[in-house]
């Protein structure tokens, strides 16, 4: 008898919706230069380059990269300072490039080049298919000395692409191309996470963020493994740390506790919470407002914790 997973079905419907939706956002807000207001036209959001790299696990797939690269670059120079950034995805939706303002305005600011990197999402491409591509951007930057210095490369993301890159860091610790600083916005930090702030949801949503999770990590991942959930790895590996997050956000614990644990560990940790802040509300902030203020703060702290690195 044949069965059918009326479930399963459902879940990669919803999300393939989803993913078509998200897309075709991120592109006519492209097209449409809407911005969020950090970065005052007539300065541009547009890379200076669009890459594609080769997937080391999977040749077939690609990583597309947007490169930006500062007004005062001069290819005769000494390497620039870099910055990677991972979108925030769900770790199933399609949002690079939904950055763009904020990675031009960190090359702007720190006259870094700072690196956009798409990654695997699910259910296609489920973990570790997204950590696998982070390492291979990381890869890509050791490849090229004569453009990056590589004693200057920091890392950071927003919500899954937060977690994301702090797991990279972790893996690059002991390797050839150490992370000097992360800077994550409202990252998870804790896979295992389950109940009550799940219970909070309405069934929908309760619904959509368990398909979400599962998509990313299917039955058989260890949740707990530190690959996974940083907050479960060492503090050894970890360099300087800024975690920015809202106070009324569901994930404030993961960086509540993650801070508590580096800092505890001898970590160099800032946590910034954000009163009245939900998940990514940095893009939907209105002028003159304390959330407004509160996003310039932000701001001036990530040019900060990646300055001390730049400048050292």
């Amino acid at each position: 008898m044949l069965f059918i997973n009326w479930n399963r079905i459902g879940t990669h419907l919803v999300i393939s919706v989803a993913q078509c939706v998200l897309s075709a956002l991120v592109h006519i807000v492209w097209f449409l230069d809407i911005r969020i207001g950090v970065l005052h036209k007539p300065a541009s959001c547009r890379p200076s380059q669009f890459l594609c790299l080769r997937s080391s696990k999977e040749p077939r797939r690609r990583i597309h990269l947007d490169i930006y690269e500062p007004s005062s670059l001069d290819k005769s120079q000494k390497p620039f300072p870099v910055h990677i950034n991972f979108h925030g995805s769900a770790f199933v939706l399609p949002c690079h490039g939904s950055d763009a303002e904020l990675c031009a305005y960190l090359c702007s600011r720190l006259g870094c080049i700072v690196v956009d990197a798409d990654y695997a999402k699910g259910p296609k491409y489920p973990y570790p298919a997204a950590l696998d591509d982070a390492l291979d951007v990381l890869s890509f930057v050791a490849s090229q000395p004569h453009r990056f210095d590589l004693t200057k490369v920091t890392i950071g993301g927003f919500s899954a692409g937060a977690n994301i890159a702090i797991l990279a860091a972790l893996r690059s610790a002991n390797g050839p191309l150490p992370v000097k600083s992360i800077v994550a916005w409202y990252p998870p930090t804790n896979m295992t996470r389950r109940g009550s702030e799940e219970r909070e949801l309405s069934p929908f949503l309760r619904w959509l963020y368990q398909a979400f999770r599962s998509s990313y990590l299917p039955e058989g991942i260890d949740r707990r493994d530190p690959r996974v959930s940083p907050l479960f790895a060492d503090s050894k590996l970890f360099p300087s740390t800024t975690l920015i997050v809202g106070e009324n956000d569901k994930l404030l614990i993961d960086s509540v506790e993650l801070a508590n644990k580096l800092t505890a560990d001898g970590v160099d940790c800032v946590l910034y919470t954000i009163p009245g802040a939900t998940h990514a509300w940095e893009r939907f902030v209105k002028k003159d407002t304390a959330l407004w203020v509160a996003r310039d703060e932000a701001l001036r702290l990530t040019e900060t914790r990646l300055r001390e690195v730049y400048c050292n």
